[in-house]
């Protein structure tokens, strides 16, 4: 476990009390992720723009890389971070609404999505949230604070389907998978819970029905047992 004030994060085992190892940072730190198959490993995001891969036993930074804003000021703050493809690529999301691939053997700049819609009111990119690779296959969710979710394929990165529903317009909440990535569940900030299935047979519905989107979700208020079906 890695708790910590802003700028420090602190490595702590569950079973002791006192700290195990403090990795200092030079501004707040807003996302970390541990290495999937290596757990010497954990990867930082923070405020200042860079990312780094931390070696636990070492209690040094091994490599680290630099977001390039698109544009002057937060541009290029980041906001979450994770790894996909079990562990080969480091993934971060900034304040500007893109996710930078970076190969996780040498932190090199792989590519970028942009997690934006193609016009309307969410052309415009909004702060990533959470990024969240799919079991089973080279697919990642990202959320994002224009309160939509979307799954893209990394073969050819490519928008798979676009989740509607929950409201997140300035926090923190990310959607997650659950353990065989058939169903995705997400906080919202109306107090709800809500839930999606990854795919639908589409068979189902009408000949008319976009396959990319999905307005189809069940949802319950946090503290009551009763949901509902939308």
């Amino acid at each position: 476990t890695i708790l910590g004030n802003v700028c420090f994060r602190r490595l702590w085992h569950i079973t002791r009390q006192e700290c195990l190892c403090c990795f200092q940072h030079v501004d707040f730190v807003t996302a970390i992720a541990f290495h999937p198959r290596d757990d010497r490993y954990f990867l930082s995001g923070s405020l200042d723009g860079k990312l780094r891969l931390w070696n636990i036993p070492d209690k040094k930074v091994a490599l680290w890389n630099e977001v390039e804003g698109s544009a002057k000021g937060s541009s290029n703050y980041i906001t979450a971070a994770n790894f996909c493809q079990s562990g080969k690529f480091a993934v971060v999301g900034t304040y500007d609404g893109r996710c930078l691939f970076y190969d996780t053997e040498h932190l090199k700049y792989h590519t970028q999505i942009h997690a934006k819609s193609s016009r309307g009111k969410n052309a415009k990119g909004r702060k990533i949230a959470g990024i969240e690779p799919m079991p089973g296959e080279d697919k990642v969710l990202i959320s994002s604070n224009d309160s939509r979710l979307r799954l893209y394929d990394l073969k050819d990165h490519s928008l798979t389907c676009k989740y509607k529903g929950c409201a997140n317009s300035s926090s923190q909440i990310r959607a997650s998978f659950n353990h065989d990535g058939r169903f995705i569940i997400c906080g919202s900030e109306d107090h709800f819970c809500y839930m999606w299935k990854t795919y639908h047979d589409f068979s189902k519905f009408s000949s008319g029905l976009r396959r990319d989107r999905s307005d189809y979700f069940e949802r319950f208020k946090v503290g009551q047992a009763r949901s509902e079906e939308r």
